[in-house]
């Protein structure tokens, strides 16, 4: 029988899975946009394989600066991707992958590991996290891929209040997916 701590849960797969996206998505987007020659590149690249490690390595020592570094940087490569015309969507993609790494790294850092001994309990609260997750980040991928799309002028006013509705109608849905 393994121990509990190095089942291969979705939520481990993730995050795995996600960082490497993230890194994949940044570096790709700044060799689409036709920089793969420049010095720059290949700070991005580093910045991003470094990330990465950091976010996977949260694994093995569960620290939460660690993850944090990570999602900073990441960010910042993003950012970096969006000033120089880089493909908005890798970035946002990119950006979004590594905020879910960073969020699955957090979640198994703090979950506590000897409360749930048959894992009944934690296998639904984690279910019910990757839900959340994911209808977050796909609600947020979502808005930012038609927010590029869409050319509207609105008074501020009116886009404050229509983040605060879309704000309120997440956390419903959220809370009748959790109910």
């Amino acid at each position: 029988m393994r121990k509990r701590g190095r089942e291969l849960t979705p939520t481990r797969v993730l995050r795995f899975a996600c960082p490497i996206v993230a890194a994949s998505c940044l570096v790709g987007g700044l060799a689409l946009a036709g920089q793969e020659g420049s010095a720059a590149v290949v700070v991005v690249t580093s910045g991003a394989l470094l990330s990465a490690l950091a976010m996977i390595f949260t694994c093995r020592w569960p620290f939460v600066g660690l993850a944090t570094t990570a999602l900073v940087a990441f960010t910042a490569l993003a950012a970096y991707g969006l000033l120089t015309q880089a493909d908005s969507l890798l970035m946002l993609i990119g950006a979004a992958a590594a905020l879910a790494g960073w969020d699955l790294a957090l979640e198994e850092i703090s979950r506590p590991r000897d409360a749930d001994p048959d894992g009944t309990l934690s296998g639904a609260l984690e279910k019910s996290h990757l839900r959340s997750l994911a209808l977050a980040v796909g609600a947020g991928l979502l808005v930012a891929a038609v927010g590029q799309n869409l050319q509207m002028r609105l008074p501020f006013i009116v886009v404050a209040l229509l983040v605060g509705l879309g704000v309120w109608a997440l956390e419903r849905v959220l809370w009748e997916v959790n109910r």
